[in-house]
């Protein structure tokens, strides 16, 4: 199990992935921005699609191949993902599930299943809090 973390903790980790063109990522903002939206995840997918437009989080995580940063789409297609990075061209290369607090249900894995099929796209999962993943 993974120990809890607070914002600030999450904003110094923050510190060593630099910004593509501003240099480190500040961290005060970011900071308050979270320690008073912590419990909400749209909250969490703003900042992640951020980081990821930003920042080479996406391709250090292993979600991103490309050279230049992915179009990130926050709640795409229906809501049945949180995220969308997509290629230049336009085409979903990645969906991505925030899980925040919450437990991820078998229907829903399948609908997304199906759903990241049919558009030719991968899945990934990012578990955050007290979240958990039945397999």
């Amino acid at each position: 199990m993974t120990e809890a973390r607070s914002s600030a903790d999450v904003a110094a980790a923050l510190d060593g992935i630099g910004s593509r063109n501003k240099g480190p990522v500040p961290t005060d903002g970011l900071t308050l921005l979270l320690d008073r939206l912590w419990g909400h995840e749209i909250t969490h997918e703003l900042v992640l699609a951020e980081l990821f437009r930003q920042t080479d989080l996406a391709r250090e995580l292993g979600l991103w191949q490309g050279d230049d940063p992915p179009r990130v789409i926050v709640e795409p297609d229906r809501w049945i993902f949180d995220l969308a990075l997509l290629a230049p061209a336009g085409s979903t290369e990645v969906f991505v599930e925030l899980k925040f607090g919450a437990e991820s249900g078998r229907d829903q894995r399948g609908r997304q299943r199906a759903w990241a099929h049919a558009a030719g796209a991968h899945r990934a999962y990012i578990l955050l809090g007290t979240s958990f993943f039945e397999i």
